[in-house]
C-alpha cells in the first residue's frame, strides 16, 4: 500500500458497510506492518423487502432499489420479474429507499429499519 491516508472498507452479508480512515506510515524494513490495532466493529443490519409497481399496479422488473440515506450503507439491488426486492444489511434507524431506472429517480420512501 502507498504511504499516506487510506481507507479500510469492511463488508459482510447482513451487515452495513463500515469505512475507517487509516494513515499508512513508511516501513523501516521490507514486510514491516505499519498499521496495527485497527478495530472494526460491525452491527447486524436489518432487511427492507418490498415490491415495486407502476401506476397501473403492474410489477416493475429490473429497476434499481437503493438506500439513499444513510449513504453507502448497503449495496443497491434490482427488482426481479415480479417487482420484488430485498435490501440486506441496512443500518437500524430511519432509511430513505429510492427506486431508479438509469439516472432517473422514479420513487422514494422513508422507512424505519430494525436490526
Amino acid at each position: 500500500m502507498p504511504v499516506g491516508p487510506g481507507q479500510l472498507v469492511a463488508t459482510a452479508r447482513g451487515y452495513p458497510r463500515v469505512v475507517r480512515a487509516l494513515e499508512i506510515t513508511e516501513a523501516s524494513r521490507p514486510g514491516e506492518v505499519t498499521a496495527r490495532d485497527v478495530l472494526i466493529e460491525m452491527e447486524l443490519g436489518g432487511q427492507v423487502r418490498g415490491r415495486v409497481r407502476d401506476d397501473h399496479g403492474d410489477p416493475l422488473s429490473g429497476v434499481e432499489v437503493r438506500v439513499d440515506a444513510p449513504p453507502d450503507a448497503t449495496a443497491p439491488t434490482r427488482t426481479d420479474g415480479d417487482g420484488r426486492f430485498l435490501l440486506d444489511g441496512v443500518p437500524a434507524g430511519t432509511a430513505t429507499i429510492s427506486v431508479r431506472r438509469g439516472d432517473a429517480r422514479l420513487a422514494a420512501d422513508t422507512v424505519e429499519v430494525r436490526s
